[in-house]
């Protein structure tokens, strides 16, 4: 048993991460440092006393914690600059009168990296004549990290870094040393990589130090960033793509960008008031310029980006590691609160000694009135090179590097509103006219309907694409969802996109497309519109939505961001993409942010969905997860109305975040999990923190044979009490499906994955309680009742629903029936289980196949029932189906469990896993609160069992009177088939398992009397 822990680790679970970290005690060394090294706590830091004190103090410079700068306001939620990360008091802020960073120490890096990273990056303002920087004021926080990354994005995490020291040196960053004459004050940052890499399916163990340098020179608007690299082992080939990083900050950034030719990515956004002026501007940009010399001679300049939007990557080259080498990789943090590459360019020729020339110019548009704040693009050859921004009047200056006489350049304008300026005269540095170059919008866009109904005219959901896509994000966009109405309503089938004047092409999707809709054949899920903007302002587009969604089965896109971290749809465009792909259960699954989960959900109203699931991607190094929430708790935690932001804690390691989730109130599943960032990638190479555990609800398989494989193995494993990666499986792993999507704008794959979920009587529930739906409807695909689809549906029809334990007749016979349908004829059937012998072929090849049946000429149908018909069986067993459709659409079902006649119809619950917040003792006067619902995992698995505390002498919500002893029980129940072992009991420590001749129950009671009143 192990109530009193999983108590107290649920009470601090009612803290958000980032203040638990805040409070974690830290102690002072006998050298005054400053160390945190509780052995609860995987973030461990040694803070030279310097450091701690704030010592570096002058007007050019300040190198110190957040708490020496904030003194008493640093309280743990505290950030320095605006909507910052860094709000840990031990965290490093290191600043000039221009700008500044902080470092991660006591703060998680949002990725779950080691401390050491840049977690803020803005700009400083400090008052004429002041004397130091204690009086300056901070603009917003424009990143989400910047960070060297050893090998992309590995498993390299404070669980197996260790102490993390941080201290104050004198650096030469010409001279690329310490350097205690010439030096300027920096931070240097010592960690170890200890990451192992797989050779050949034998983990080979690493030892490297890894030193990082930061530091801001005076006058400058850029910091150093500086990363030596020192094998202390043996000398490797792979698994070291070593890299630096600048990640967007979504809802901040609202794009990034890449230029080769300046080694350069920077993330940036300009947003402007109903006037059109600026109100907030940024770019920071992460540059690599260095040729990054080698102790053995050989030189790591930038090879060239890797990553993705959200987050870009600067990759170095001549990777492999020799025995006891060294390197050095240089790096430069930009911070401008201008959205220009202006300052790129000026430090790219600064930094290879070159001179600039200037070109200037006017923009105007096609009446020749000047357009205000127009971007100036510019191209390096035929290859994009950043841009500048122009003034109120349209007025705009740009300075480039002169790198030889012959280099062409040409310039186009992009404007909100507009389209794309014509391309300008190619100049070079020497034919640059002497008057200017000025430059043109393209025409102003004009509206265009689209009204979407279905065969019989009734209204649908739409969405148009239509033109290109701009260069710059803030500049406009391609893709138009339903309209809004004055009052806040959302007007179904009604979608007014922004269109260049003439001719226009415009691709137009409606609801249900792929699933329920198509439109001109079955096959065909998109409808091309032509028209002209003066002839046709108005069309309407016509799908035909021949289907919806099996009677009490509801669809979800589980893994589906929104605009947090890497991702880049706001709430609005989150909900309308998924209700116009048909789901008729929303959610949203950011990386470390649950806050806009309460927006989505507004949506959803408004957009009259059935349900929503609140959800967060847990996101350590080394493997992302999945949340399901199970309990009201746990639905209003991650729903998030209050802002708190209370997510996982991604810190600890495996087992600690599983047991995080679950006293959360929460199912938690593996997502991608043999992919980049998978937890069975990372198990295969030996780098998951604290081993491999079993206690991990689900499995993200997509229609993946890698994936479905694992499922299949678990689920042998947990039918015969055996093992899988290497630990005893004790619970099923059911499967779910989705997208991960990360721009739902731009891309119309929301919901393209899905999993369909039962919920009985589903739709009279959601029209009764819409968040009790959702939550039924959580729960329900936590314990498995759902199939995976990408348009091919795989409905029971003899009542054997997935998830769900059966019995074969006296003869080991038993019988299922289905029916599985599409929008086109389904080409085959699979059967999967546990009895199964054969490998799969065509769309699955996977373990266990019992058959695969094939349909062709006047077989072919849209909609096929089918028999599952087993005999002779015994012992316990499972059973899935998949299904293919014409057009390569698939299902996969969750297993239905079949026991033979030879298994008992009882079984005995011998070991229970309770996830309880303990009520605490009633003060005299004051409200008794109940505490949420726990949960209670077993085995034999008997599925997530939730029980509410219940006060026997009292209620709650009344208040606590004097001299009473308040009884409060919680009683779990076991469900049919299962009862509690009797020697589960504790009577000592209040816990009692009882029969009643129809159901099992296990009892906790505690007695608390009430406190005085203070």
């Amino acid at each position: 048993m192990k109530s009193l822990k999983v108590s107290k680790l649920a009470i601090a679970l009612l803290l958000a991460l980032l203040i638990v970290f805040s409070l974690s005690v830290t102690v002072q060394s006998q050298d005054g440092r400053v160390v945190q090294d509780d052995p609860n706590n995987p973030i461990k830091f040694s803070i030279d006393a310097r450091i701690a004190n704030g010592s570096v103090s002058t007007p050019d410079l300040f190198i110190g914690t957040i708490r020496a700068y904030l003194g008493a306001r640093a309280d743990g939620r505290t950030p320095v600059f605006k909507d910052g990360f860094g709000v840990n008091p031990n965290d490093i802020l290191i600043m000039n009168d221009r700008v500044g960073i902080v470092l991660a120490v006591g703060t998680p890096d949002p990725w779950g990296y080691p401390g050491g990273s840049i977690l803020d990056a803005g700009r400083v303002y400090v008052q004429p004549g002041a004397t130091d920087l204690k009086s300056a004021t901070f603009g917003d926080d424009t990143v989400l990290t910047v960070q060297f990354l050893f090998d992309e994005w590995d498993a390299w995490a404070p669980s197996n870094t260790g102490m993390v020291y941080f201290d104050l040196v004198n650096y030469n960053f010409a001279t690329k040393s310490i350097d205690d004459v010439n030096g300027m004050p920096a931070v240097m940052v010592t960690r170890k990589y200890k990451v192992p890499y797989n050779l050949g399916g034998v983990s080979v163990a690493r030892d490297l130090d890894v030193i990082s340098y930061y530091s801001i020179p005076p006058g400058k608007d850029y910091a150093y960033m500086f990363d030596t690299i020192t094998n202390r082992g043996v000398a490797f080939s792979i698994a070291a793509n070593n890299e630096v990083s600048i990640s967007n900050k979504g809802g901040v950034g609202i794009d990034t960008k890449t230029v080769a030719a300046l080694t350069a990515a920077n993330t940036y956004n300009w947003v402007a008031d109903a006037a059109g002026n600026p109100i907030k501007q940024f770019s920071t940009t992460l540059i690599s310029p260095g040729d990054n010399p080698g102790s053995d001679g050989r030189l790591h300049p930038f090879a060239g980006f890797y990553g993705a939007r959200g987050y870009r990557e600067l990759r170095f080259s001549n990777l492999p590691y020799v025995e006891g080498e060294s390197r050095l990789y240089e790096s430069y943090l930009m911070i401008d609160d201008q959205a220009s590459w202006q300052k790129v360019y000026d430090f790219w020729a600064e930094y290879k000694g070159l001179d600039t020339f200037r070109v200037f110019g006017r923009v105007t548009d096609e009446a020749d009135n000047p357009v205000a704040y127009p971007v100036v693009v510019v191209y390096r050859g035929t290859t994009f090179y950043g841009w500048v921004m122009g003034d109120q009047m349209g007025n705009y200056t740009l300075d480039l590097p002169k790198e030889n006489t012959t280099q062409t350049y040409y310039l186009r304008v992009e404007k909100a509103g507009t389209v794309s300026g014509p391309p300008s005269i190619t100049f070079t540095s020497e034919t640059v006219p002497a008057e200017g170059i000025n430059l043109r919008t393209g025409s102003y866009m004009v509206p265009v309907t689209f009204n979407f109904q279905d065969q019989n005219g009734n209204p649908v959901w739409g969405r148009v694409s239509v033109g290109a896509a701009p260069l710059i994000g803030f500049t406009g966009k391609n893709y138009f969802f339903s309209d809004n109405a004055p009052d806040g309503s959302v007007i179904k089938g009604k979608v007014t996109a922004l269109v260049a004047p003439g001719n226009y092409t415009a691709t137009c999707y409606g609801e249900g497309f792929g699933f329920y809709s198509y439109t001109t054949s079955t096959s065909t899920y998109s409808k091309v519109v032509t028209g002209n903007t003066a002839t046709d302002p108005v069309q309407t587009v016509v799908i035909n939505k021949v289907r919806s969604a099996p009677t009490d089965w509801f669809s979800i896109d589980n893994h589906h961001h929104g605009t947090r971290a890497d991702a880049f749809s706001p709430p609005e465009v989150v909900a309308k993409a998924q209700v116009t792909a048909g789901l008729e259960v929303l959610t949203l699954d950011d990386h470390e942010y649950v806050i806009d989960n309460c927006w989505v959900y507004e949506w959803s109203r408004k957009l009259d969905a059935m349900g929503y699931m609140p959800s967060e991607e847990v996101t350590p190094s080394w493997a992302h997860f999945d949340i399901m929430p199970l309990t009201e708790s746990a639905y209003e935690r991650f729903l998030d109305c209050a802002q708190e932001n209370r997510i996982i804690n991604t810190n600890a390691p495996l087992q600690g975040i599983l047991d995080d989730a679950h006293a959360a109130g929460a199912a938690i599943g593996a997502n991608h999990p043999n992919s980049s960032y998978g937890l069975f990638l990372a198990d295969d190479n030996q780098t998951v923190p604290g081993g491999m555990s079993d206690d991990f609800d689900g499995i993200e398989a997509q229609f993946r044979a890698v994936t479905l494989n694992e499922a299949i193995s678990y689920w042998n494993a947990y039918i015969s009490g055996g093992s899988h990666r290497g630990v005893p499986v004790k619970r099923p792993h059911y499967i779910y499906a989705s997208t991960d999507i990360h721009d739902s704008g731009s891309s119309v794959a929301s919901g393209a994955r899905r999993s369909y979920v039962y919920v009985e009587n589903g739709a009279a529930k959601s029209r009764a309680d819409f968040d009790a739906f959702s939550l039924e409807f959580a729960r329900n695909q936590a314990a498995g009742h759902s199939f995976s689809s990408s348009g091919v549906f795989i409905i029971p029809t003899s009542g054997k629903l997935y998830g769900n334990t059966y019995w074969t007749d006296e003869n080991g016979n038993f019988t299922a029936t289905f029916n599985v349908s599409a929008l086109n004829n389904i080409t085959d059937i699979y059967v999967f289980g546990s009895t199964g012998t054969g490998t799969g072929t065509g769309a699955f090849p996977l373990n266990n196949l019992v058959s695969r049946t094939t349909y062709s000429g006047a077989d072919l149908s849209n909609s096929k029932d089918f028999t599952l018909s087993v005999t002779n069986l015994s012992g316990k067993n499972w059973f899935a189906l998949a299904a293919v459709s014409s057009d390569n659409r698939y299902a996969f079902t969750n297993p239905i469990w079949v026991n033979g006649p030879d298994v008992p119809r009882v079984q005995t619950i011998t070991e229970v896993h309770p996830f309880i917040t303990y009520p605490q003792a009633p003060v005299a006067g004051e409200v008794i609160e109940q505490p949420p619902t726990a949960i209670m995992t077993t085995y034999p698995w008997s599925g997530f069992l939730l029980a509410d505390w219940k006060l026997t002498n009292g209620n709650f919500k009344s208040v606590a009177k004097n001299n009473i002893n308040y009884i409060y029980t919680l009683t779990f129940t076991a469900p049919e088939g299962f009862v509690f072992d009797p020697a589960l009991s504790d009577v000592r420590n209040g816990i009692k398992v009882s029969h009643d001749g129809e159901r099992s129950t296990l009892t906790y009671r505690l007695h608390l009397k009430v406190l005085p009143k203070p």
